[in-house]
């Protein structure tokens, strides 16, 4: 994608938006297959959409992937 150009960023938006429909439609299985099976880029859109599910509640993804997860905040003042 070059810096300049905004198709390129409206095609990788696109790309997005298709990939986390079909995200939101498959089965945990068919999830963690596509990203076993995926590489380079596309592996790292996965997981960028991955995370976001996560982020906004779903938590059979979160439990799936637990490395994406994000680590949970802790308390003010109750630190390590």
């Amino acid at each position: 994608m070059c810096d300049q150009c905004s198709r390129c960023v409206e095609s990788e938006e696109k790309a997005l938006q298709n990939l986390e429909a079909l995200i939101r439609h498959s089965s945990l299985e068919q999830v963690k297959a596509l990203h076993f099976v995926s590489a380079g880029s596309v592996r790292d859109n996965v997981e960028q959409v991955v995370v976001s599910l996560i982020t906004t509640g779903n938590d059979d993804l979160a439990a799936a992937f637990p490395y994406l997860s994000p680590e949970p905040q802790s308390e003010p003042g109750h630190g390590i």
